[in-house]
This record gives C-alpha cells, structure tokens and sequence, in this order.
C-alpha cells in the first residue's frame, strides 16, 4: 500500500526524570502526521554532555560514543520499520511503530482507537473556528 504519512524523530532529554547523579534518560519522541508517542531508549547521561542541537553526547569516553552508536541504531531502525510498515498499512499511527520497535504486536487496539479518535479532533478543530473549537474541547473534556 502507498502511504504519504511523514515520519519525525526527535531525541531529547526527559530533565525531569533525572537520577540522583544529575543523568537523565533519553526519550525518543515519533511524530507521524502530528501524532506523537515516546519510547524511553533505556540510556541516561547528564545535561551537561547533551547537545541540543545534534542531539548527540559531546562528552569523550567510551559510555558516550555507545550512547551516540545506540541513538544512530534507535533512528536508523525507526526509519526502516517505518518504510515497511508503510508497505503493510495504508495508515500508521506512532503506536503503531513504537510496538513495532519494542518487538510488540503491531496494532494494539485501544492505543490506536484512541489515536485515531484524537487525530480526528486535530482535523475537526482546524475546520472551526476559535470559539466553536474551544467548545469542542470542552466536550471532550468531560466525555
């Protein structure tokens, strides 16, 4: 199937999760069509050895050339599965792919209900206008 979805990876420090030691873990965030979800990549490393415009760690040694090997490798096996899920799906949803990357079944029904329901929110709120959207959220709200 031909999908014309655009993919996004962006990794970032989750600061507010930081250990005792200062490190924090990196976050893996998939945008695909506006839609998000985040995987933890099961690595820390302190703030101050994080470039936030490479997104790589600028410290020396060892433990950050893994760390930067490991973010390559994350990126690189994101894209692909990515690439053959498209040839699966007409439509993918980030769930989707993070099930996909932490070796999960592909579709788990209620996280891809959800994302789909508030894709649909995204699309209807920019058809409205500013009042009648915010009243939309409301509903949603308490629903």
């Amino acid at each position: 199937m031909k999908s014309n979805q655009k993919l996004s990876i962006l990794f970032w420090l989750f600061k507010a999760k930081a250990t005792k030691d200062g490190k924090a873990p990196i976050y893996v965030r998939i945008t695909i069509d506006g839609l998000d979800d985040e995987i933890s990549l099961g690595k820390k490393v302190h703030p101050d050895d994080w470039c936030n415009q490479t997104k790589k760690v600028t410290a020396s040694g060892m433990e950050a050339k893994l760390i930067n090997i490991a973010t390559d490798q994350a990126c690189n096996s994101l894209t692909s599965q990515f690439m053959v899920l498209q040839s699966q799906f007409e439509c993918i949803m980030p769930t989707m792919l993070r099930n996909v990357f932490k070796g999960k079944p592909v579709e788990d029904k209620d996280d891809t209900c959800k994302q789909g329901v508030k894709k649909q929110q995204t699309l209807l709120q920019a058809c409205l206008t500013r009042t009648s959207a915010k009243r939309l959220r409301l509903c949603f709200k308490f629903r």
